[in-house]
């Protein structure tokens, strides 16, 4: 059977390579506490037989994006250039970690940058103040983005269409009692977030934190990052004041960098 998706199936992309999505299914099934895994454990991760979970592995291998010990699988740093050329054609990225090291210190708090995936927001880019690293989130991570100050900038900045395919898959999981979980009182948040634009979330997906973001844009005014702040400590007068004011300022320079 060919590995690209026959035309006449209709279920799938018509160009859909499925050996190339099983790949990056074992690729995505290693993580901080499967670091290393048997064959047998990769096939029942990724829902491969043990055959197809054997090819790719050896053949990750020979490519020297894995490699084995024994009957032990684990990645090799190969993989990181996969995820470097996004975080190179993205950009933002790159200077952005200048400008938010440049926010943190004048500010004395921890700043982000995220994109948005799916329903998901993704880190790219953080720099953390010494001793306040209360949540250990690397590049990389993902946290759902109804729940999140820069997932909800990130949301407003979408064209309608896309916001509603994102409530038709979005599962708005409560964190906290004060998380919003109705799609109604959600919209009508990202409403005035795109209206004022910035998002301040006290509470919602960490009891003791609050966050502040703002969109980093693109010529045409097109959203394609957000950044933010996030402490445990500063009161919501000076996050809205002070702190709004220099994250404006930090994000138009990443704007028309």
């Amino acid at each position: 059977m060919s590995d690209i998706q026959d035309s006449s199936d209709q279920s799938e992309p018509r160009y859909f390579v499925k050996a190339l999505d099983r790949s990056l299914q074992v690729i995505c099934a290693f993580s901080a506490e499967s670091s290393e895994m048997t064959l047998s454990q990769v096939a029942a991760r990724t829902g491969l037989t043990r055959a197809s979970a054997r090819r790719i592995l050896l053949s990750l291998v020979d490519l020297g994006y894995a490699e084995k010990e024994g009957n032990l699988f684990r990645l090799r740093p190969r993989v990181l250039q996969i995820g470097y050329a996004y975080l190179s054609s993205l950009g933002v990225a790159h200077r952005g970690q200048y400008v938010l090291e440049r926010l943190m210190e004048d500010t004395g708090e921890s700043c982000s940058i995220c994109v948005l995936d799916g329903t998901d927001i993704v880190y790219v880019a953080r720099a953390i103040m010494p001793g306040l690293a209360s949540i250990a989130i690397a590049i990389g991570a993902r946290l759902p983005a109804h729940a999140t100050a820069m997932g909800r900038v990130l949301l407003a900045g979408l064209p309608p269409d896309e916001l509603d395919e994102y409530f038709q898959n979005a599962e708005l999981k409560s964190f906290t009692s004060k998380t919003i979980t109705s799609e109604a009182a959600l919209r009508k948040v990202l409403k005035k977030t795109r209206e004022q634009g910035y998002a301040y979330i006290s509470g919602e997906l960490d009891d003791t934190m609050e966050s502040i973001a703002v969109p980093v844009t693109k010529a045409g005014g097109r959203v394609i990052a957000a950044m933010s702040l996030y402490t445990g400590r500063i009161t919501e007068e000076v996050m809205l004041g002070d702190f709004l004011t220099k994250m404006r300022n930090a994000a138009k320079v990443l704007s028309e960098g």
